[in-house]
C-alpha cells in the first residue's frame, strides 16, 4: 500500500508538469494570421478591405446651418502667449463664454462670430470655427481655460482684419 502511494505522487507530479509545459509552449507560439495563406487567398486585397456594398446606401453629410456654428477671431499674439504646446499644427486658444467674457464681442452683424476686443486692424488674426455643440463639449472639458485643437481642422490664418473680412464676405455670398 505504501509503495502504491509512492508511485501515485510522482505520477501526479509528472502529469501536472506535462500539462504546464504544454500550455506554456502553446501560449509562446501564439497565432499570427499573416502566416496562414488560406486566410488571405487574394494578394490584391488589402488587410482591411471594406466591400463596396457597405457604402452602397451612403449619402454625404448634410452641412450644418450657420446658426449652429460658432467662430472666434483671435489675435495671433493671443495664441503665441497662451499656447503651451509647441508641437507643429496644434493650437491652444482660450475658451471664453462668449456672451459673458469682456474680452470678446460680436463681430459686426454676425450673430455667432466673436472677436477679441483688443485686436488692432493690422494684426495677424486667426479664425477658429467649429459647431457650437462641439465648442460647448470642449469648454466643459477644458483645463486652465484653454482647449487643444489641430489648427488644420479648426483654424484659418489671415494677415489682418481686411483679409478676414474678404474671406467672410465670400462665404456669405456662396
Amino acid at each position: 500500500m505504501k509503495a502504491l502511494k509512492l508511485i501515485v505522487f510522482p505520477l501526479a507530479m509528472l502529469i501536472a508538469v506535462t500539462m504546464i509545459v504544454t500550455m506554456l509552449g502553446a501560449a509562446g507560439e501564439g497565432f499570427d494570421e499573416h502566416d496562414h495563406d488560406e486566410m488571405n487567398k487574394s494578394t490584391d486585397v488589402p488587410d482591411h478591405f471594406i466591400p463596396p456594398e457597405y457604402f452602397k446606401d451612403a449619402r454625404p453629410a448634410t452641412p450644418l446651418p450657420e446658426s449652429e456654428m460658432i467662430s472666434f477671431i483671435l489675435s495671433e499674439k493671443t495664441l503665441n502667449t497662451s499656447a503651451q504646446d509647441k508641437r507643429k499644427g496644434i493650437i491652444e486658444p482660450p475658451v471664453p463664454s462668449p456672451d459673458q467674457d469682456p474680452r470678446f464681442m460680436k463681430y459686426k452683424e454676425h450673430r455667432n462670430i466673436f472677436i477679441e476686443t483688443n485686436i488692432d486692424h493690422d494684426d495677424a488674426v486667426v479664425l477658429v470655427r467649429m459647431p457650437e455643440s462641439m465648442y460647448e463639449r470642449f469648454r466643459a472639458g477644458a483645463q486652465n481655460n484653454t482647449i487643444t485643437l489641430p489648427a488644420s481642422h479648426f483654424c484659418k490664418f489671415h494677415d489682418n482684419l481686411t483679409d478676414l473680412d474678404t474671406h467672410i464676405a465670400c462665404n456669405v455670398r456662396d
